[in-house]
């Protein structure tokens, strides 16, 4: 892939002193324009400007794009090979890395991920996990493919379930870190059942790992009796859980096809 020369950033105001001394340091040198979506004091535009930075306010572009001409300015149709975004990884192994994806390399995964989840119109899924990670991008994009509605929660991870409750999503996607933590507080709240409440439990999962071996998530009774009320912290609705960007453990992967009654 050639070089990707970058003129202009959308970016916050708070992020505008890092990428100065970037500029400064001449890592950032095919970089103009700075198009921020808050304003930035008088100071700071003064150290922009010295390094060849020329700052516009969001209001400003879009007021300038009204009065475009459009004979003038053509729209460029994107091309397949144009980068679509700068995906990056999470930094455990050392310093985060950018990666360049193009339009290509999103459409192919969402063609993939098209192929074993068809979304649809009257699916809901909810959206939480970083946008800048490839994962995120490509269920967008596939939601988008189907016309599938998408239910954003209100940033505190915390209160995910409250999320889940009021959206109700039949799509759950998330990642093996975060199943994790629900296999672990699901699995220790079972184990806390004493007498004929852990003894149904016992036998509800017993019943349904035989079924599973066959494909089969659900079971009327013991979906009723116990794993309604596991259901409902996702908002009682999902018919499909999705897990990406690491390896997950088999062994809680199965047990949280049953407790949910979903294939994962």
């Amino acid at each position: 892939m050639k070089q990707t020369e970058i003129a202009t950033i959308f970016c916050e105001g708070g992020l505008v002193k890092k990428i100065v001394q970037m500029k400064s340091k001449g890592l950032s040198t095919s970089l103009k324009n700075l198009v921020l979506f808050d304003e930035v004091d008088a100071e700071l535009t003064k150290q922009a400007t010295e390094q060849g930075l020329t700052l516009h306010s969001y209001d400003q572009v879009l007021k300038e794009g009204e009065k475009a001409d459009a004979a003038e300015h053509p729209f460029r149709e994107t091309q397949p090979e144009d980068v679509y975004i700068f995906s990056y990884t999470s930094g455990t192994t050392g310093d985060s890395k950018g990666v360049k994806l193009q339009h290509r390399n999103i459409i192919a995964a969402t063609i993939g991920i098209n192929e074993h989840i068809p979304s649809h119109p009257d699916d809901v899924i909810i959206s939480y996990l970083p946008l800048p990670h490839s994962f995120e991008q490509a269920l967008t994009c596939n939601t988008l493919l189907g016309g599938t509605s998408i239910g954003y929660y209100q940033g505190n991870p915390l209160k995910l379930t409250d999320d889940c409750a009021a959206l109700q999503p039949t799509v759950f996607p998330s990642v093996p870190r975060l199943y994790n933590k629900i296999y672990s507080t699901i699995k220790a709240r079972m184990e806390e059942a004493t007498g004929c409440k852990r003894w149904l439990i016992n036998n509800g999962f017993a019943s349904k790992q035989a079924s599973a071996r066959n494909g089969v998530y659900t079971n009327g009774c013991y979906d009723a009796l116990i794993f309604k009320k596991v259901k409902a912290l996702l908002g009682g609705r999902v018919r499909c859980m999705v897990t990406g960007s690491a390896p997950i453990d088999v062994t809680v992967l199965d047990y949280l096809k049953i407790c949910f009654c979903v294939p994962i």
